[in-house]
């Protein structure tokens, strides 16, 4: 990296990093209002683990926002200054000067990417069971989850009630079933626990019964369909039975409170291989706007340099056109997530109409203000 780009990297680097900060606390201020009828209780040590939680769904929603604003804030700068001027007729082309805001550009959606697929989903997980354990006081979380038909990957899982003193489910079934058979396993109460990033049910005082339905024509036939029977020695013998999802995944997926989806990309893109027809296209839909963000980094830059060059002339212009620029995106984000789910266009295209359309407009943007 020569001088100069140091130097227009310098210009950059300072104002982004403070929009990510000042977008997120803006975020989490409207998370706070959100829920203000609740926090009266919540200790203050659980609302600001809740609130740190959430923090790294919100930086990756933030990047494009504050990257759109340090590209108005520097460029907007070095513009009003003549610098990029000077630099052209120095003989230094613009696009070599910004290569280093087209790196970290880059560098961004690569980032935002590994985060919606390791990080953002356990952090999710983590809001929500923090939320309810918080709310409820002693733990409560999974007493939200009581008397539902949960799924839990090839499972279906239920239980009347949950004791949080002695980490207890009462009344618990769970059912499997491989293609034609199906397996059930009722159980006087049990315990779920996460064991190395997977949930771990162990069943107590149980009974476990396999049934074949394959070939069954009549009634006379019940008696066919059971291949095998087990009924616990006693109330204290436990079966073990390994789940695909953690203990807070169940809780952050069915309690409720509308929170953020948990799901990792790979497992939306892998429901949305694996489902079909309608049911594919909420996961479908999800992934693609969960990748499509990211690459908002990258669509949006195109449109923001030439902005920065020829309309920025405060810093207070530029957080007013950083905010027309983003709030414009997101609405056609979702207008496009909406159709996908509306059936109108298909699930992986709806959300990526943003991108295409800031692209298309930033590139004739950028050859109309002759940013070269």
């Amino acid at each position: 990296m020569s001088k100069l780009e140091r130097y227009f990297s310098r210009e950059i680097i300072p104002p982004f990093l403070m929009g990510v900060v000042l977008y997120v606390a803006l975020f989490l201020v409207q998370a706070l209002l959100a829920r203000g009828q609740y926090l009266a209780y919540i200790p203050a040590s659980k609302a600001a683990s809740w609130l740190a939680y959430q923090v790294p769904n919100f930086a990756v929603q933030a990047f494009p926002l504050a990257l759109v604003f340090a590209v108005l804030i520097g460029i907007g700068r070095l513009a009003r200054d003549h610098e990029l001027l000077a630099a052209r007729c120095g003989g230094i082309p613009v696009q070599r000067t910004l290569r280093p805001v087209v790196a970290g550009s880059v560098l961004l959606v690569v980032v935002a990417l590994a985060m919606a697929e390791w990080v953002v989903p356990k952090a999710n997980e983590m809001t929500a069971v923090t939320w309810w354990d918080s709310v409820d006081g002693g733990g409560q979380a999974l007493a939200h989850v009581a008397g539902q038909e949960v799924s839990v990957g090839p499972y279906r899982l239920r239980f009347d009630s949950f004791d949080a003193a002695t980490n207890t489910l009462t009344g618990v079934r769970v059912e499997r079933w491989d293609a034609r058979t199906v397996s059930l396993y009722f159980a006087k109460n049990a315990s779920l626990r996460t064991e190395a990033g997977r949930g771990v049910i162990e069943l107590r005082g149980y009974e476990a019964y396999r049934l074949n339905t394959l070939g069954l024509r009549s009634a006379s036939q019940v008696s066919q369909l059971l291949q095998f029977s087990t009924v616990a020695p006693d109330d204290q013998a436990v079966l073990s039975i390994k789940l695909p999802q953690s203990r807070e995944a169940i809780i952050a997926r069915n309690a409720g409170g509308g929170f953020d989806d948990t799901r990792s990309l790979s497992t939306l893109w892998r429901e949305y291989r694996q489902a079909g027809g309608l049911v594919a296209r909420s996961p479908g839909v999800e992934f693609a706007t969960r990748t499509a963000v990211p690459f908002a980094n990258l669509v949006i830059l195109l449109l923001a340099l030439p902005l920065a060059a020829s309309a920025t002339r405060s810093t207070g212009v530029a957080f007013g056109l950083t905010f027309i620029v983003t709030i414009a995106y997101y609405v056609v984000l979702y207008l496009g997530r909406s159709i996908s789910l509306q059936g109108i266009l298909p699930p992986l295209v709806g959300p990526w109409l943003a991108n295409l359309a800031f692209l298309a407009f930033g590139a004739w943007f950028m050859n109309r203000a002759r940013f070269s």
